[in-house]
């Protein structure tokens, strides 16, 4: 028999029913995803460290949005290390040693660099050498844009015994092989490669909470340019714009044949 009492307490101990929250529009935020790449990049600057008090170089390579400045700079930043892209004004310009010099004193924190090649490069190998010798880092990005400063670069980690890494596109193994003192220093070189199925299912669940199908990512990365990060956030942000207008974080394989067939549909 049930008392009164007893189907009051009943009543209490049945649990609350939750309301689904309502449905939001994804919005995009980039996030960092690990990738192959920068593991290989992390175990190439370790390789770089066990070789400190010398100088040495180091070398990241392959196309274009693999990937390669922002795994640097991102090292670069954490590890208060200078991060120089090689411009091209530096390749034409007839005072092209000066200006790369005078940015490089000023990313080691000299605010009023010297005027002259010589006292710049001076001063930036004294900067370098005040530093602790693992802390001894500097990355130079275009590298291959800027070919004929190999041997100048040579002499700053020679001097300096600092580590330098080099950063490219495909030309810059046969670039640091052509240059033999150069090539001789060089302890480790990771080549990146595109960006893989996994990789893209994670930066978009992480960067904008879309849950990419396994068949859908493989689409995408299949693609042309599928392994290049820049193409990637582009088509992103386009599957963004799809799955919101049909209120769903899920991405399936007919969504992204529709981002494809409307990029392949555009003139260029």
């Amino acid at each position: 028999m049930v008392t009164a009492k007893m189907a009051g307490c009943a009543a209490l101990s049945r649990p609350t029913e939750i309301a689904p929250e309502p449905w939001r529009p994804a919005r995009f935020e980039p996030a960092w995803v690990e990738t192959a790449n920068e593991r290989n990049f992390l175990a190439m600057m370790e390789t770089l460290r066990q070789g400190a008090g010398e100088g040495r170089f180091g070398v990241v390579w392959d196309q274009a949005g693999r990937g390669k400045t922002r795994t640097t700079a991102r090292w670069a930043a954490q590890h208060r290390a200078p991060h120089l892209l090689m411009l091209e004004i530096w390749r034409s310009s007839s005072v092209s040693r000066m200006g790369f010099l005078q940015k490089l004193c000023k990313e080691l924190g000299i605010t009023a660099p010297p005027r002259s090649i010589n006292g710049c490069f001076g001063l930036a190998v004294d900067r370098l050498l005040d530093l602790p010798a693992p802390d001894r880092v500097v990355f130079l990005d275009e590298m291959d844009k800027t070919p004929k400063y190999l041997d100048l670069v040579r002499d700053l980690a020679e001097l300096s015994a600092a580590a330098v890494i080099l950063i490219g596109e495909e030309s810059m193994p046969a670039l640091m092989s052509g240059n033999r003192r150069v090539w001789s220093r060089t302890l480790d070189a990771v080549q990146f490669q595109g960006a893989d199925a996994a990789s893209l299912m994670q930066y978009g669940h992480a960067s904008a909470g879309l849950k990419i199908d396994l068949a859908a990512a493989e689409l995408l990365s299949r693609a042309p340019m599928g392994g290049d990060w820049r193409a990637i956030k582009k088509r992103l942000l386009k599957l963004i714009g799809l799955a919101n207008a049909r209120r769903t974080r899920e991405i399936t394989p007919a969504l992204a044949k529709a981002v494809l067939q409307e990029e392949m549909g555009r003139p260029r």
